[in-house]
């Protein structure tokens, strides 16, 4: 069924009629039907008020301090690096900490800001850049620093997220060009007068006042906002949020889950197992096995039944119980074992893809299906990325604390997987791949722990969610006449 536009804007003006309600410029109000409460003064007669100027202007501000931050870094790396005592990685990683998760964390902001309104997301924001640079200033390490880096770059992402939002809802499109030119202003400023900044900082006073220097503007900046930005947003139980919020933290935690089991596992049969790198992919195939027939049985299943909550809380409790299972693994588990386990999971995993696919296409509203797809298949990435990133962390120190209670050198923890070359040349016979293996099995136990209980309070907070109808008529500007 093909829907033209002009059909749907008859639709849209006909709902607004039959809602006959009252709005404000400066009060964006979500009904329970979703609806964009906009002044209904038409655009070439709407003017400017204090509210309004008084927004735009706390928006400059916290525009200002992202900006600044992106660029004033530039200048100082050689001294930071030195102080620091980094090394040309560690210097790269200090600007690319910063970009990466503000590029990363805008799409989940930007939805988040919807459940809970882009005020206090705003806040939140603004909160993380200031904690950022906080520990930024104070590192005395660059991991220290790097951390403080990632922080900064999450409130950074939510804050250039937000600044477009906050003026969707202020200021009418046709007078929005104008005033977005006065917020780009202050982000030239920043951008500008970054290196500038941190040069002079660097050169004359003291590296760490390149982060102190984001107090006063953050703390200003969030103040503004706390105060001159008054969004509504629409009335919803506790219950309702968390239902949302789920479905985000779901399309990321599947990524997360799904990358770092499966890059672990091929490091246990490598390091424990003592497998080839061939022998290694041939005993993941049952992960294959498992996954394939049931992403195809389940697809088949939903649209036969019309509801796809049953195949999440199947999908989920499958996926905890493979993980589980993945505890068991040892330095003697049988190879029908391992099989079994390796089936299980990938079975958890084909039911979980198809289905969260399907869920967000039910959930979103008919013209948003193909940005809630995108939306879910960009979260997996991210939660791929992070399920390596953070799963290697846990790992690693997991590993650094058993090789230090077998008295061996905890050097190794940092390099866990280049040493696997190492173990495959040591005799298997003497005592310290003995204690190698064991202390490799024991940090796989403490990140399959990890990732269990993970899948076990993602798979609890879903018996919540709601029943979506997946009858819905198509609704595209392209059929294949």
């Amino acid at each position: 069924m093909i829907v033209s536009d002009m059909d749907r804007i008859d639709h849209v003006l006909k709902e607004t009629d039959t809602h006959n309600q009252d709005f404000t410029s400066i009060h964006h109000d979500n009904t329970e039907a979703g609806c964009d409460i906009i002044d209904s003064t038409p655009p070439e007669e709407w003017r400017v008020n204090r509210a309004e100027l008084l927004a735009v202007g706390s928006l400059a501000v916290v525009s200002l301090l992202v900006a600044l931050d992106a660029t004033i870094l530039v200048p100082v790396l050689p001294t930071l690096a030195e102080k620091l005592h980094g090394t040309a990685v560690e210097s790269f990683w200090a600007g690319t900490a910063f970009l990466l998760p503000s590029a990363t964390f805008q799409p989940v902001i930007g939805a988040l800001s919807d459940v809970f309104g882009p005020r206090e997301l705003m806040l939140s924001s603004v909160s993380l850049f200031i904690v950022g640079s906080v520990i930024a200033a104070l590192a005395n390490q660059f991991p220290q620093l790097i951390a403080g880096r990632v922080i900064q770059g999450i409130g950074g992402g939510g804050i250039i997220t937000l600044v477009l939002i906050v003026c969707t809802d202020i200021i009418p499109l046709r007078q929005r060009p104008r005033f977005n030119s006065y917020i780009q202003v202050s982000w030239a400023v920043g951008t500008v007068s970054g290196p500038l900044i941190g040069g002079a900082f660097g050169q004359n006073v003291t590296r760490r006042w390149i982060f102190w220097i984001n107090l006063p503007i953050g703390v200003v900046g969030g103040a503004m906002v706390l105060f001159t930005i008054r969004l509504r947003t629409r009335q919803r139980s506790f219950a309702t949020k968390l239902s949302e919020i789920y479905w985000i933290g779901s399309f990321l935690l599947i990524g997360f889950v799904m990358y770092a089991g499966l890059f672990y596992i091929s490091l246990y049969l490598l390091s424990v197992v003592d497998l080839s790198p061939i022998m290694a992919g041939v005993f993941m195939i049952p992960i294959t096995a498992g996954l394939i027939p049931a992403s195809i049985a389940v697809g088949i299943a939903i649209s036969k039944r019309g509801t796809f909550r049953w195949a999440l809380w199947w999908g989920w409790s499958v996926i905890t119980i493979g993980n589980g299972l993945l505890i068991l693994l040892g330095l003697h588990t049988k190879v029908y074992a391992k099989v079994l386990i390796f089936l299980i999971l990938g079975v958890g995993h084909g039911l979980l893809i198809n289905s969260l696919n399907f869920a967000i296409q039910a959930i979103a509203p008919i013209e948003d299906v193909a940005y809630a797809t995108a939306l879910y298949v960009f979260m997996r990435g991210v939660g791929m990325c992070l399920g390596v990133a953070i799963g290697g962390t846990i790992f690693q120190n997991s590993l650094s604390r058993q090789l230090v209670i077998r008295g061996l050198p905890t050097s190794i923890a940092s390099d866990a997987d280049g040493y696997v070359g190492v173990l495959h040349h040591l005799p298997n016979n003497s005592d310290e791949i003995h204690g190698l293996r064991e202390a490799y099995v024991s940090a796989f136990h403490a990140l399959f722990i990890v990732l269990t209980t993970v899948c076990w309070v993602t798979g609890l907070l879903g018996t919540a969610i709601k029943h979506h109808s997946l009858d819905k008529p198509i609704v595209s500007d392209h059929d294949l006449t």
